[in-house]
């Protein structure tokens, strides 16, 4: 009897992890998804260790429409760098990227030749595979060249294995193994701009595709590249990645308008407006903000205000990513203005965690100066407007 409950299984095992399956993406214009990428590297000169950077990136991702199952897909990453603050870390924003483009079935995408990321990746084959299968398909990696605000696009060949089936979060994922190796010479314009002779490297991937829904579940990254300059010094940079992907909220009018109504119903914040964005966030920016004079120090009464607007978010957004945003008139210099509503940015961010215990993983700052003024500056109201403070929240 044991022996026959012991093959039973062993059908069922063999069944289960052989059959042939066809990995293709799904796109429902109803499902928003937020990826969620952290990222760490180590840098060195001559193997020689000069430092390590932590980074994390949010990606919204809004499938718009399907036609022939090509989706038009807007997407919208904020890429944060991980700094010490005594023992804990604390992310700012480096930049906020927009992205409109097309995807089919099996991953290929199209329309994001020029930006950064790696792209037309995982792609898959039109084909049953079975355990052990291989292919391998071109993509894509758009860099900034040597910490520049200069791109380039290395092209790259995938080398996919499929492994089998597992379960995980009562989900059936596909496991797929994919190697990428580099190799780019000074044929490119821009090496020689940079003293560049060769850029070589390799990435290893291990990746979870959700079946069911089509989509990532997880990929584990390592990453070894080598940039060989002109007088023949190697900066080598090392590092790991693991992104998630998941099912997330979209913020709705009932929302925001559920903020506004709170908020209108007390005379300290008048001078706060609730903004739903386009890229499904939540805005709550606070104007005429008070600081000291040049300083990072907020004035006594304005923490009477900011206690109510976290009392506002904490009682259904506590758990949500918020980003903290500083603006500032344009009186100065340009520098000194991107600094300075960069520091009163994480001022508000300190505030938050210290007196109202939001989780400092979930919060960032990002210091705007004056590049989006929305009054006149010319004028004393224009510049007090243009004095603000907006919280991002973005969808769980």
């Amino acid at each position: 009897m044991r022996k026959i409950l012991y093959l039973i299984l062993f059908i069922i095992f063999i069944n289960y992890y052989t059959n042939p399956i066809k990995l293709i993406y799904k796109y429902d214009p109803n499902i928003f998804l937020i990826l969620i990428t952290n990222v760490e590297f180590k840098h060195y000169l001559n193997g020689n260790f000069l430092g390590q950077s932590k980074t994390q990136e949010v990606t919204s991702i809004d499938t718009k429409s399907v036609n022939n199952d090509i989706a038009e897909i807007n997407a919208t990453t904020y890429i944060m760098e991980k700094r010490k603050l005594m023992n804990e870390d604390i992310l700012r924003v480096n930049e906020k990227l927009k992205y409109k483009f097309r995807k089919d079935l099996k991953g290929t995408t199209y329309g994001l030749n020029f930006k950064k990321g790696f792209h037309d990746f995982p792609r898959f084959i039109d084909k049953d595979l079975k355990i052990g299968d291989t292919w391998e398909l071109p993509s894509y990696y758009v860099i900034s060249l040597l910490e520049t605000s200069a791109s380039i696009k290395l092209d790259i060949n995938v080398q996919y294995r499929f492994l089998g089936m597992i379960e995980e979060d009562n989900r059936k994922l596909a496991l797929i193994s994919a190697n990428a190796i580099m190799v780019q010479d000074n044929s490119l314009r821009l090496f020689s701009d940079y003293r560049l002779l060769k850029i070589t490297g390799f990435n290893n991937f291990l990746i979870k595709f959700d079946v069911q829904n089509g989509r990532i579940f997880s990929i584990d990254e390592t990453f070894d590249y080598l940039y060989i300059m002109d007088d023949l010094s190697i900066i080598e940079t090392i590092g790991k990645s693991y992104s998630f992907c998941q099912k997330s909220k979209v913020f709705s009018k009932d929302d925001k308008e559920e903020i506004e109504t709170k908020i209108q119903q007390d005379k300290d914040l008048k001078d706060v407006k609730v903004d739903l964005k386009g890229d499904k966030t939540l805005s709550i920016t606070l104007e005429k903000i008070l600081f000291y004079p040049d300083k990072v120090v907020l004035l006594e009464g304005e923490y009477k205000r900011l206690d109510k607007i976290a009392e506002i978010i904490a009682e259904k957004y506590r758990s949500n990513r918020i980003i903290i945003v500083g603006h500032t008139a344009d009186i100065g210099k340009k520098e000194s203005q991107k600094l300075l509503s960069e520091e009163r940015a994480r001022v508000i961010l300190d505030y938050l965690v210290e007196k109202h215990n939001f989780n400092r993983e979930l919060l960032s700052y990002e210091g705007k100066g004056a590049e989006e003024p929305i009054g006149d500056n010319l004028t004393e109201e224009g510049r007090a407007k243009n004095r603000r403070v907006e919280i991002i929240i973005i969808t769980n």
